[in-house]
């Protein structure tokens, strides 16, 4: 037994310089598959979230929270950005589209705007944070719209995907900003795009100043063509006709849009189709009704599915 203990001792004292790369080697990757846990690295299966920087020209670093579904099975060229409404529940809207993500194999990514871009009226996120302090229009690499095209650029490095271009669903004031990103930023890479149940909308008019026209936001004609090449859907609820709703805008300006939900889509739809006829520009977008469904992201959330995949 003895000269069995000592044969040991040799061969460990032999071999020490093997077990300690051995050991290191345990600990760096260890420490890899922890990180790769945490979203680090990449994006792990099921419900997560990772931090973006925005970047934002002469202010300090604002970091974006984005929480995100992976389902099990996922097709690398399926993205879908998901923008939840005026209550900033994106964990809410993920669990309304999981059967989809699942089912479909598409990516599920939220965004989850702060009160920095909610509080105040001219920096609600779902304005773009487009209006500065003093009321003029800023550069266009700080609007927020342009954050998604960011966001998506992070998740394809992060993930290898070869993904090209991305859909995105917003519903109420996530509509407004889907619809808005659409006209202003139209070199998104938006593949197809669905403002569901929107308050408001912003006219594809010239004469009328922002929010409620592009007067002041140095669109050519050729970026409204192109906005009008997208592939965006108007998606209304046959009963979002409460005019009395606590979080539907009653300003003048929206007023004469109509006096509920319903109303405004139709009209901002056949407003832009007007511009398009006139400027005899090719006009892309459509409008659907969702029959018997008010003001409820879930069963419009459901209908989108079906008409994206």
């Amino acid at each position: 037994m003895k000269d069995l203990q000592n044969s040991l001792v040799r061969f460990i004292k032999k071999r020490k310089i093997h077990i300690t790369f051995i050991v290191s080697t345990l600990l760096v990757l260890t420490s890899a598959k922890w990180f790769k846990s945490k979203g680090d690295d990449s994006l792990s299966v099921g419900l997560g979230k990772i931090n973006v920087n925005l970047n934002e020209k002469g202010q300090k670093k604002n970091i974006l929270p984005v929480w995100y579904y992976r389902p099990k099975t996922w097709n690398p060229k399926k993205i879908l950005f998901i923008i939840h409404g005026t209550n900033g529940n994106p964990k809410e809207y993920l669990k309304a589209w999981k059967q989809t993500a699942d089912t479909s194999n598409v990516l599920l990514i939220a965004p989850q705007f702060s009160s920095r871009f909610s509080n105040k009226k001219k920096k609600r996120f779902n304005l773009g944070n487009i209006i500065d302090k003093k009321a003029g229009v800023r550069p266009k690499e700080e609007w927020l719209f342009s954050a998604i095209d960011d966001i998506f650029e992070e998740v394809t490095t992060r993930t290898g995907s070869p993904a090209r271009t991305y859909d995105i669903f917003g519903h109420s004031a996530g509509g407004q900003f889907v619809h808005r990103m659409i006209l202003l930023c139209p070199e998104s890479n938006v593949r197809s795009a669905i403002a569901a149940n929107s308050g408001w909308y912003t006219l594809p008019d010239t004469s009328t100043l922002y929010p409620y026209g592009i007067g002041n936001n140095g669109l050519s004609d050729a970026d409204l063509s192109m906005a009008f090449s997208k592939k965006l859907t108007i998606l209304l609820g046959s009963l979002d006709t409460n005019s009395r709703h606590w979080a539907l805008r009653k300003t003048e300006e929206a007023e004469l849009q109509g006096n509920n939900r319903l109303e405004r889509g139709t009209f901002f739809y056949d407003f832009a189709h007007d511009i398009a006829v006139k400027r005899e520009i090719v006009y892309s977008w459509e409008m659907d009704t969702v029959s018997e469904v008010g003001h409820d992201y879930r069963q419009m959330s459901a209908f989108a599915a079906r008409l994206l995949y």
